[in-house]
Formats: structure tokens, C-alpha cells, sequence
């Protein structure tokens, strides 16, 4: 059986993504992930923040295009609950999946914006470089850019075409893949 993945805006090292935060940001994370953990150890519900709200606010995402790119995503009229428990702030920083990427034995594909200011790019393309069978596709976009519009649809159709690729052998059994290019 073969497997093949895609990765768009991939989040691979956890320390990396702590230190974009900003200093302050990163303080009210952990005391309300610590106030979450002590709800959590008395049995009473989670405190919850946002997952997203503007600059300044407290939320797991706050950059300056995280409330707009990530609103675009939600139909007119949906509603749902818009937050997290807030110990997940005390976990970023020990997820780090890219340093593992060099034991990934089966086709991977990157796809990673280079204006990225929640899933910072540089460990992407890291990861991708230890990536045994990797393709590398760079978009010069922001994290949420490549869910909405013409850069999604490009951005799937260069996934359908890797995908095609990958699972479907050339004559003569063999894979053509290029190890990097750009969009």
C-alpha cells in the first residue's frame, strides 16, 4: 500500500512558533493555561479563550491577519463555539513534529506561506529538507490565504497534481516527483 501527504502551512516546531508571540502575549498564555489546569485538577469546566480575536486580545491566535483569514473561513450565519481550553497554551511549545521529519518514509508534500505569521515558515522548509521524499511548494502568502480564493484553489490543484503523481506510478512503475519547486 502507499501513502502520500500534504501539509499545508505546517506547524513543526513549537519553540519557534512561542517565540513569534509576542513576550506579553506569552505570559497571559500560560497564566491562563495555568488557571485552566487548576479548574482542570478541581474538577470544575475549562477556562476557554478565543481561538482567535484581534491584536492585544487574549486568543491562541492573534496576529494581525488571524481574525480576518480565519472569519473568512466561516459561512454567513454559522455559529459555533469560537474557543479552546486554555491549557492547549502550555503544549505549544513541546509540539514540534518537523525535528521527527527525517522518519517519514512516505511522499510528503509542502505547501508553506512565506508571509506565515502563526505557522512561521523557516521550520518548514527545514522539515521539508529532512523529509526523505518531499516536494516543496512556496506561496508568497499569508497562513490563511491559502484557504480562500484563487491561491486555494491553486494551492489544491498543486496537491491534486502531487497527489496524481504519487499515486499513480509513470509508465514503467517508476515516481517522478521534483524534490523542490515553486508556485
Amino acid at each position: 500500500m502507499s501513502y502520500s501527504l500534504t501539509a499545508p502551512n505546517p506547524h513543526t516546531d513549537g519553540v519557534v512558533t512561542l517565540f513569534a508571540i509576542p513576550p506579553l502575549q506569552v505570559v497571559r498564555l500560560i497564566a491562563a493555561g495555568l488557571r485552566d489546569q487548576a479548574r482542570k485538577l478541581t474538577g470544575r469546566k475549562p477556562y476557554r479563550i478565543g481561538v482567535v480575536v484581534a491584536p492585544g486580545e487574549l486568543a491562541a491566535m492573534t496576529t494581525p491577519d488571524a481574525e480576518p483569514g480565519y472569519r473568512a473561513l466561516v459561512p454567513a450565519g454559522f455559529a459555533w463555539n469560537d474557543t479552546v481550553a486554555a491549557r492547549v497554551a502550555l503544549t505549544i511549545s513541546f509540539y514540534s513534529p518537523g525535528r521527527k521529519a527525517a522518519r517519514i518514509r512516505c511522499p510528503v508534500m509542502f505547501c508553506v506561506a512565506d508571509n506565515d505569521a502563526i505557522a512561521p515558515p523557516a521550520p518548514a522548509l527545514k522539515a521539508a529538507a529532512r523529509t526523505v521524499d518531499a516536494e516543496l511548494r512556496q506561496y508568497p502568502v499569508g497562513h490563511f490565504d491559502m484557504y480562500v480564493g484563487e491561491v486555494f484553489e491553486t494551492v489544491v490543484a498543486d496537491q491534486l497534481d502531487s497527489l496524481q503523481r504519487q499515486l499513480i506510478p509513470a509508465p514503467g512503475g517508476s515516481r517522478k516527483v521534483p524534490a523542490v519547486s515553486q508556485a
